[in-house]
């Protein structure tokens, strides 16, 4: 019995040491990942308040450079922005003690008297009517579009905006023309400028003024080098004309033949004739923005005639904008406004 007692034991103390090992495992393990909980919660800490620094310096200067720190609470980051046309994308990736943490944030901005760009075409202001009256193969697209036909970084955006219900339910038969998340969108915003003030404040700063009538075989402008087009009364684009940055109508414009466009177009309608017209195939890259009258404002488009929401154009147009207002005492018009905020983690 003294044997068969001591293998008692001893099978019981290897069975205790057995189960001391598995508890002093999972303790270890516990702790660790415990330690790695902390480490990565940390890291995320440091990637936020990058993140909100940066949009604070940005949104109090308009800095958009690249910046870092190797000593930010005990960890590092390096922080980068990427121009998305009207929408600015902050990114910050976070270290602490071997744990990395990404955080990102989509800012759509708005700057006194440069537009938001809500998408390939928009219509509102006025208190008449919207007529439109498109054919043949017109396309409208609010999906970022290149200009050479790629797809763009930015989202997918409507493809018209409109200012009221009744304009939507005008558009709703040609709804097979648009393409865009969603087709059709209302925005009522009346807190924004309307086409008429963007226009008028675009004459006092215009690189080129134009006096009504057609143009044809003419290049305005450049990608490096975009400039500001104003015209009042009836402008008529025709076959070969191109031209970058911002073209402002007040009055009413005709694009004919393969003219092309690329930034953005406004045009406030007040001649009485049709706002908008288009006949061909020209293009536009960027956005189009039609100010309404009070009586009833007409949009017509025939032929291959496209309108793409590009943000490449419409850095173009920010370019030309930023250059124009630079030019009467710099940064005049230019304040920044964020006017949305979408966070990623």
């Amino acid at each position: 019995m003294g044997r068969a007692a001591l293998i008692f034991v001893l099978g019981f103390i290897v069975i205790f040491g057995m189960v001391r090992i598995n508890i002093d495992k999972t303790s270890e393990s516990a702790s660790t990942n415990s330690s790695e909980f902390t480490e990565s919660l940390l890291a995320r800490n440091i990637a936020n308040s990058a993140v909100e620094y940066g949009i604070s310096v940005f949104t109090i200067t308009g800095n958009d450079s690249s910046f870092s720190n190797s000593d930010f609470l005990g960890g590092s980051f390096t922080a980068t922005f990427t121009d998305l046309g009207d929408t600015l994308r902050l990114t910050v990736i976070a270290t602490y003690e071997g744990m990395t943490y990404t955080s990102r944030v989509d800012m759509t901005w708005r700057i006194t008297f440069f537009p938001d760009a809500t998408g390939g075409a928009s219509v509102g202001g006025g208190s008449g009517l919207m007529e439109f009256n498109l054919g043949g193969n017109v396309s409208i697209t609010g999906n970022d579009t290149n200009f050479d036909g790629t797809d763009g970084p930015g989202p997918d955006m409507a493809a018209f905006t409109l200012g009221s219900d009744a304009d939507s339910s005008a558009l709703a038969a040609d709804s097979s023309f648009l393409t865009g998340d969603p087709p059709i969108e209302i925005n009522s915003d009346t807190t924004a400028k309307t086409v008429a003030e963007f226009v008028e404040f675009y004459a006092t700063i215009a690189d080129t003024t134009l006096s009504a009538g057609s143009y044809n075989g003419i290049t305005f402008g450049s990608e490096a080098n975009p400039v500001i087009v104003y015209c009042s009364g009836h402008l008529d684009l025709g076959s070969g004309t191109s031209g970058y940055g911002i073209l402002a109508v007040d009055g009413s414009l005709h694009m004919g033949g393969s003219s092309k466009w690329y930034g953005m177009v406004l045009v406030n309608s007040s001649d009485g004739l049709d706002a908008f017209s288009a006949s061909g195939n020209p293009e536009i890259y960027g956005s189009f923005s039609l100010g309404t009258s009070d009586t009833t404002t007409t949009l017509r488009m025939t032929g291959t005639t496209d309108i793409y929401y590009s943000t490449q154009g419409i850095a173009v147009a920010l370019e030309a904008f930023s250059a124009g207002v630079d030019g009467v005492g710099g940064g005049y018009g230019s304040e920044r406004t964020i006017t949305k905020k979408i966070y990623y983690e």
